[in-house]
């Protein structure tokens, strides 16, 4: 079955994780008419399975790759103020060992360069060096044979698919069009031909401009070799104690790792690897689990073992087609050209999305001779509240009236912003929905139903690993996942909406 839409776009933006999430909410802001479509879900892929930090990228320095970093860095304050319920400051704690293969005078260099293209002012936010009493108070389970010297500094981490999640939200409510579970199937002219991944029907639609933001599909879509991928995989662990994040180099190749706290676990990540399998089915194998339990482990009192490892996921990075290990070749973003009218975004990293994003947008504006000009570097996100810390003392305080516990209402906060305003009266209105829906996570019954009425999920999937991280946080139970389903099912049925569609 093939229909016809003769709708125009704009822009047509193809792929829904941060890059297009951004371009479809900056050309929508500026007023032009936009469809942003995705084969899969909302950041399907490599944006929901990032580090979740928001950084500079403090190993870039090594390379010598100072813009980047000092862009970066400076995008992260500016997201301070423009997402402080989105993007939190986190402190890293970089332990110094004999032998490795950083001296401490570099880290205090680097240290020192981080801190100024930040143009940090609040002392609590400078890079510290600290002895070994001081630093593992916060680290007790960390070795000690052989220490020199700690340091810690800040950085910042969010929650990669709710940040992606929001800003398609906002470009929807500024006019856009969202289509996930469509697939290009291509470009002829300024038209495109798309199907609908659930039923098989085709459309076309109509465009000025489109840009691809398909990540690690580009090469397929355009049967080029632009794109070097480069595999990153993380584990999940039971807590430690981690408060604070960790900066560690792996026995196996020095190269930098993280251990960072995840919504009550411990992450480590990420590999780097180049991946030429399937682009549709990334997944962590036993050498990625070795390899980051081995690197962890090296710094433990107690080790983990393979079976401690709760979940795992992974994600393709998009890279120059450059020579050396891919740890070695630049993050930095471009863009291209490849069809009249047809650009391509090519690399980048989540936490300079938003400026790489702009730049492109700018040149289609020029191109449709509209002078307006980027707004996403000063408004709030779209989910932000003003006067943000007067509002959260107030919402905390509704919340514990409500009974909620600090953890649900902190993340109540952080993952639906002021959003959070309309669980909490249903929190009043009907109290049992204070409860958690799934043993053991802190996630209310209140928000699972927000969710499934307004944050478009489609398959049980879209639910349990990106709308709420369950299948990443907890070995799910065939009964947890039966019942699941049925809460959801019979909520979707009772405002109207389709069941979930199984994967």
């Amino acid at each position: 079955m093939t229909s016809t839409d003769n709708t125009d776009y704009d822009l047509l933006v193809v792929g829904a994780g941060i890059y297009g999430a951004w371009m479809a909410y900056d050309a929508s802001l500026r007023g032009l008419k936009v469809l942003i479509i995705d084969k899969g879900d909302i950041a399907n892929a490599t944006s929901s399975a990032s580090s979740k930090l928001i950084h500079g990228g403090l190993r870039y320095l090594e390379q010598f790759n100072f813009s980047l970093v000092k862009k970066s860095v400076k995008e992260r304050q500016n997201l301070f103020k423009t997402a402080p319920h989105r993007v939190k400051p986190l402190k890293f704690g970089i332990p110094v060992y004999k032998g490795d293969r950083i001296a401490p005078w570099k880290y205090s260099l680097g240290l020192s360069i981080y801190d100024w293209f930040a143009n940090i002012k609040n002392s609590d936010f400078k890079h510290k060096t600290l002895k070994a009493n001081k630093f593992f108070q916060n680290y007790p389970f960390l070795k000690k044979d052989y220490f020199k010297k700690g340091f810690t500094y800040f950085d910042a981490n969010t929650d990669d698919f709710r940040y992606t999640l929001e800003i398609i939200d906002g470009a929807v409510s500024k006019g856009a069009e969202l289509k996930t579970y469509c697939q290009l199937i291509e470009y002829k002219g300024q038209s495109a031909r798309l199907r609908n991944c659930h039923d098989e029907a085709e459309f076309t639609v109509n465009f000025k401009y489109a840009v691809n933001a398909t990540g690690q599909w580009t090469d397929q879509l355009f049967d080029s070799q632009m794109c070097r991928l480069s595999k990153g995989v993380h584990i999940l662990l039971p807590s430690i104690g981690l408060k604070d994040a960790l900066l560690l180099l792996s026995p196996i190749d020095e190269r930098v790792f993280f251990a960072l706290p995840w919504y009550g676990k411990t992450m480590i990540g990420t590999t780097d690897t180049d991946y030429k399998g399937d682009t549709d089915k990334v997944c962590a194998d036993e050498e990625d689990h070795y390899y980051l339990l081995e690197s962890f482990n090296h710094y433990l009192n107690e080790k983990f073992k393979e079976k401690d490892i709760i979940s795992s996921f992974a994600g393709l990075r998009v890279l120059k087609n450059d020579q050396g290990h891919p740890s070695s070749v630049t993050r930095d973003w471009e863009w291209r050209e490849v069809k009249e009218n047809v650009f391509v975004s090519l690399g980048g990293k989540l936490t300079s999305a938003r400026e790489d994003s702009c730049i492109l947008i700018d040149h289609i504006c020029n191109k449709l001779n509209s002078n307006k000009k980027c707004q996403t570097h000063d408004i709030p996100f779209p989910w932000a509240s003003k006067g943000f810390e007067k509002w959260e003392s107030d919402i905390k305080k509704k919340a514990k009236e409500l009974n909620l516990s600090e953890e649900q209402i902190d993340l109540l906060i952080s993952r639906q912003g002021k959003r959070c305003e309309s669980i909490l009266q249903q929190i009043e209105n009907k109290p049992v929905l204070k409860e958690n829906f799934i043993e053991d996570l802190p996630f209310t019954k209140a928000e699972l139903f927000f969710v499934l009425e307004k944050e478009n999920v489609r398959t049980f999937t879209d639910l349990a690993r990106r709308r709420f991280p369950l299948v990443l946080l907890k070995k799910m139970t065939e009964k947890d996942i039966c019942h699941l389903k049925e809460i959801s099912n019979e909520f979707l049925i009772s405002v109207g909406k389709e069941k979930l569609i199984e994967d």
